[in-house]
């Protein structure tokens, strides 16, 4: 008897920066090991990420919602983009559309994707923000009624958190409106490994242009004030896909970007960290029970929140970009006492992946 043809999986993922990419990986992995045909879609530098972590997959370029940062508060900044922003959405319901019809497509898991609303296959959405952190009551009240419809437009809600007291994410994960959400748990590709130490301190940068930048000089500029340290930069820069280090001079070594296999070396090889507070990241931090510093994206108020809480409850240490300085930030991660517990240990992907997969 003829085996019958294996399912397809259309995984649609949000471009803002590496995080969601990253954090895909797991899940993507799960399916392609049980012999899905995925197809990924995305855009810009979350889809040459993708596709160099999935090089047998097949791939769908959607249009960039093309966010950038403009003044000092994403929010604002956001609202101001929104006809934009609107525009791509529309736009990318409507190839998809056209590529389920097509390709016949079994269903479909959005990262926080917000075209994928509304489609006619078995859907799911993840996302780790049930309530949006915004300073303005009137912006968050607007911002969450919409995120919560587009949220309903789907058939299932996976959050990529902890459920309980261990939360990663704290208020921006508690799912009151949604009560029947699963919970993945800690969405990390990344393994624990004793490894001869190489690096004192690794920055790794990310997240949307012009704050990428601006801390990367920032942290150039200080880098001299280190004497006798190992620095290693990671620019999370889309300029080169690979970890062909470059040495800026003794002691310190830079690259553009690092695959999962690549960061996950780097980064047991290193003694300290210092990264953003973006949820990918902090997951990562938390898989790897790694001591580090958090600097949040400069009016990212999600960054800002995760930074706050993980410094209250976790003893994780924190500073603001523009405040930043490199020896003061030596000492707080020093003189830290993290609390990582066991989040990690957490995976419910294996076990929501098949249940949902038997549906189709």
């Amino acid at each position: 008897m003829r085996s019958p043809a294996p399912k397809k999986i259309l995984f649609v993922v949000l471009n803002w920066g590496l995080g969601h990419a990253c954090r895909s990986v797991p899940i993507l992995t799960d399916l392609q090991n049980r012999g899905i045909e995925i197809i990924i879609a995305s855009d810009g530098i979350a889809l040459t990420y993708l596709k160099k972590q999935f090089p047998k997959a097949e791939y769908l370029e959607l249009p960039s919602y093309d966010i950038h940062y403009r003044g000092k508060q994403l929010t604002l900044s956001l609202l101001m983009q929104s006809p934009k922003i609107l525009k791509a959405v529309f736009e990318e319901q409507k190839i998809l559309k056209a590529y389920i019809k097509k390709h016949q497509i079994d269903g479909l898991i959005s990262d926080n994707r917000f075209g994928t609303m509304g489609l006619s296959i078995p859907s799911v959405y993840i996302t780790h923000q049930i309530m949006l952190p915004i300073s303005s009551l009137t912006f968050a009240y607007i911002a969450n009624k919409v995120h919560h419809f587009i949220i309903s437009r789907h058939d299932q809600l996976w959050i990529a958190d902890h459920p309980g007291n261990l939360s990663l994410a704290g208020p921006l994960s508690r799912a009151k409106a949604f009560p029947k959400a699963d919970y993945l748990g800690c969405l990390s590709s990344l393994n624990f490994s004793t490894q001869k130490r190489k690096f004192d301190i690794t920055f790794i940068l990310s997240g949307p242009e012009p704050q990428r930048s601006t801390f990367e000089k920032i942290i150039l500029s200080q880098i001299p004030r280190l004497k006798n340290k190992e620095i290693l930069l990671v620019r999370g820069s889309d300029l080169e896909l690979g970890s062909k280090a470059t040495n800026q001079g003794k002691g310190f070594t830079q690259i553009n970007m690092a695959s999962r296999e690549e960061l996950n070396t780097l980064i047991n090889q290193s003694q300290f960290v210092i990264c953003r507070s973006g949820y990918t990241s902090i997951m990562d931090i938390y898989k790897l029970q790694k001591k580090c510093l958090f600097v949040p994206t400069p009016g990212q108020k999600e960054q800002e929140v995760l930074a706050e809480y993980h410094n209250k409850i976790f003893d994780i240490p924190f500073q603001k970009q523009q405040e930043f300085d490199i020896v003061k930030a030596l000492k707080q991660i020093r003189s830290s006492r993290p609390q990582f517990m066991e989040q990690w240990k957490y995976d419910n992907v294996d076990f929501l992946v098949s249940s949902w997969l038997e549906t189709l």
